[in-house]
Parts: C-alpha cells; structure tokens; sequence
C-alpha cells in the first residue's frame, strides 16, 4: 500500500494493492500526470475520481503522491470530521461503470473508505 499523510492532525490517505494496480495500468496509456480527487461531489458524492493532464480543485489538498498519482482532497471534506480521518481508496471490477473516472475504461471504480484515527 502506499499512505501519506495531510498534517498531523489533519486527513491521512493509503491506496490499496489493487487500487495501485489499477492507477499503474490506467497510467501506462494516458499521457500527462494523474489526479485522483475525493470531493463531495454532486453526482456520485465521495467517489474518487481519476483525471490525467487535469488541475486539481483551487480549495483541494494534496494527501498523498506517488510515482503514478497525485491524491487530493476538498476543503469541504477535510475540515467536516471532528477527529482526523484516513481515506482508504480501493478499486474493484465494474464492467458496467459509466463513470468519468479513468479507470472504468478498464472495467475497474475506485472507491474510498472513511476511517477515524
């Protein structure tokens, strides 16, 4: 897994084998760097979604970067908890995913898991 953390007391984030997988195949065919951003979106509320050559929101924060991906989170979510809370993303198989998010080009969506710490 891959973790980083916000701040000490601020939102901390890992992704999983499998999201690792899944982020490492989706960047073999896209160019530019990827994003994954966790929001309180309108449609699929705090489904993480997976961008290449995107900007993260203005009021985001970077969790979590790796080789492959840039992990941010809204303002919005990281000052709702009252404890700091750790995001789990994940990603299981979804042939049927007609999300914007890269990944279900691939037959995969991720998911994120809210932990408190």
């Amino acid at each position: 897994m891959s973790t980083g953390d916000f701040s000490p007391t601020g939102p901390s984030c890992e992704l999983t084998e499998r999201a690792v997988a899944v982020i490492e195949q989706v960047a073999k065919v896209r160019l530019g760097p990827l994003i994954l951003t966790i929001s309180n979106g309108c449609c699929d509320g705090t489904a993480p979604y997976l961008y290449d050559k995107a900007l993260p929101p203005s009021h985001a924060a970077c969790v979590l970067e790796t080789d492959q991906v840039s992990v941010y989170i809204t303002s919005l979510l990281k000052g709702r908890a009252a404890v700091p809370v750790h995001y789990v993303i994940d990603a299981f198989p979804d042939a049927a995913s007609d999300s914007l998010s890269l990944e279900s080009d691939f037959g995969w969506r991720l998911t994120v898991r809210m932990e408190s710490r």
